[in-house]
């Protein structure tokens, strides 16, 4: 969980990351089910090249309707 007031940017850095702990995860809990990465942010993500890595997007406009 990760904090911030600003819109939130993945880097090929954070990219890297996200995707080492997904594998780690599959490999960890052998789950055959698909692994859906979901991003919370009031803020939102700004969506470059690496904001593939969420296949869900719930922004500040859901959580407070």
């Amino acid at each position: 969980m990760k904090f911030t007031d600003e819109v939130y940017e993945v880097d090929k850095s954070e990219f890297g990351k996200l995707m080492n702990r997904l594998t780690t995860f599959q490999k960890e809990s052998r789950s055959k089910k698909a692994i859906h990465m979901t991003l919370v942010s009031v803020s939102g993500l700004v969506h470059n090249k690496y904001a593939s890595v969420f296949q869900n997007e719930i922004s500040g406009e859901l959580l407070f309707e």
